[in-house]
């Protein structure tokens, strides 16, 4: 596989500015793309496998300076950044559409061990 097979996102990431992806994420379950940029965007586009192509979905402003993206349970409605100005692990929870993000969980202090809070 080379450059060639991959697919550009552009027009699929809408007509606002992306800057500097800092981390992306895919989930193989419910087929969806989460990428936050260190401007502290998250975008998430669908991928329609009968269209072949990715929709976005979501388009939110968070906190902090996040660098990384990931899941811990596929199957919930939540994410988890990596804050690399505080050292934090942050969760954010969702509804299915996004229309609501709210942050729920904090681990802080990662160089000396994780102390939770929220």
């Amino acid at each position: 596989m080379d450059w060639s097979s991959a697919t550009n996102l552009t027009n699929s990431l809408g007509a606002s500015v992306v800057t500097d992806f800092s981390g992306l994420h895919w989930n193989p379950v419910n087929n969806r793309l989460y990428g936050v940029q260190d401007n502290g965007v998250v975008r998430v586009l669908q991928f329609d496998i009968n269209t072949n192509s990715f929709s976005q979905i979501a388009n939110r402003s968070i906190s902090g300076g996040p660098e990384g993206i990931t899941q811990a349970n596929l199957y919930a409605n939540e994410f988890y950044t990596i804050d690399e100005t505080k050292y934090e692990i942050r969760r954010y929870t969702h509804s299915s559409n996004f229309s609501n993000l709210s942050l729920t969980l904090v681990c802080w202090l990662l160089l000396t061990g994780c102390i939770f809070q929220l």
